[in-house]
């Protein structure tokens, strides 16, 4: 009889730890679930839910940004009828921001990381001038923002100046001029040898105030104000209406960056990674392409591996990367952009040429080994990921 008692007591937790681990398997699906539905891609989508399960009482907690994530989620959970929920999920942004829920990039570039730390990986940069979305804050004043590329990350409180929507609404009404030296400054009087009030990179933004004896007078988005030589600069719309990429133009642009170094999460002139470099020379040619080698990859028209460099033309975007391991997809890890004659320019160390051709001094065996496909660019406008600039490059989506 004991060992009768003992039997059904293990049969009993069994089969308990059996209906527990079905209902954990059944809340982890449909976390997934909506996750793949709202928030697939981690680098540009917040979605972090976590839950504690007590028999049928289960405590969901986390955190999105996406409202129909966090109401997709409870229906599916609250449909299944096995479950009283209690709902601790916190939509962003979060109390802590008040009404200042944007902000203006306040440097000239602003570095974003993947943790609130100095020392923590560069995922992107935003240019001085951009207006981002504000979604939480951590200690020392660093700050969780949303890029116009959607691109998260965490900031430190001297790179963004937070504002209020009314604030963000004016400062993208407002006149501005855009920076288009490689790198400079803006000075404190209408004098080269003045002293700085900051530096500036190639696209940076700032609220024009004026124009005098060859010089714009402009100001930050913290209301610090200086001066730039209109040699440097031209009114931002003037700027848009005249930009436009040929393969002469984007070339041009593109060796004005030779010996730039490499800097992982680089999207400016003070240092590049390699879709940093490809996207940046599109930008100040008129054209937006996506952040990443591996999106932009699928951006514009397709030049496949088998058709050869001879099917190339200059400004093409090159690609490389690793063969697939089983079961994965190719994913392109590297890209550069052709400049003809079997040669191609890239951020792989330092801005650099190298060549396709074996007999050339500059043949890169590694890079000719990983080809893994083009894609033009150039009259591309509108086709898969290719946008014109406009205003709004440099402002997050409502």
């Amino acid at each position: 009889m004991k060992k009768l008692s003992s039997i059904l007591l293990i049969l009993f937790f069994s089969a308990t730890s059996f209906s527990q681990t079905g209902k954990l398997n059944d809340i982890d699906d449909i976390i997934s679930k909506v996750k793949e539905k709202h928030a697939p891609d981690k680098r540009t989508t917040i979605f972090a839910v976590e839950y504690n399960l007590s028999g049928n009482q289960l405590e969901l907690k986390g955190e999105t940004s996406v409202p129909e994530a966090k109401s997709d989620l409870l229906k599916e959970i609250n449909a299944s009828g096995k479950y009283s929920v209690k709902d601790l999920i916190q939509l962003l942004p979060s109390p802590e921001t008040g009404d200042k829920i944007y902000g203006i990039i306040n440097l000239s570039v602003g570095n974003l990381r993947a943790t609130p730390d100095h020392p923590a990986e560069m995922v992107t940069q935003a240019l001085l001038g951009t207006v981002v979305k504000v979604y939480k804050k951590a200690e020392d004043s660093w700050w969780y923002i949303q890029t116009p590329d959607d691109y998260l990350g965490w900031i430190d409180g001297f790179g963004v100046h937070r504002v209020t929507k009314n604030d963000a609404d004016s400062w993208i009404k407002s006149e501005k001029i855009v920076y288009l030296n490689t790198y400079g400054h803006l000075l404190s009087a209408r004098d080269e040898n003045s002293e700085p009030v900051t530096d500036l990179v190639a696209g940076n933004i700032l609220k024009l105030t004026g124009k005098a004896d060859g010089w714009y007078s402009a100001e930050l988005p913290d209301k610090r104000s200086g001066f730039i030589s209109e040699k440097d600069a031209m009114p931002f719309n003037e700027w848009i209406k005249g930009a436009g990429a040929t393969e002469e133009k984007i070339l041009r642009t593109a060796k004005r960056f030779m010996g730039v170094p490499y800097l992982w999460g680089g999207t400016s002139s003070k240092g590049f990674d390699c879709s940093g470099f490809t996207k940046t020379v599109y930008f100040l040619n008129g054209l937006i392409l996506q952040r990443d080698a591996s999106q932009q990859y699928y951006c514009g028209q397709e030049i496949k591996k088998e058709e050869g460099f001879g099917a190339l033309k200059k400004g093409d975007l090159v690609f490389f990367g690793l063969p697939p391991k089983p079961g994965k997809k190719l994913r392109a890890s590297h890209v550069g952009i052709y400049i003809g004659d079997s040669e191609f320019i890239h951020a792989s160390g330092r801005v650099m040429i190298n060549s396709f051709d074996k007999s050339r001094a500059n043949y890169s065996e590694f890079r000719t080994s990983t080809y893994i496909g083009s894609r033009r660019i150039i009259g591309s406008e509108g086709v898969k990921g290719v946008e014109r600039v406009s205003e709004s490059v440099y402002y997050i989506k409502d």
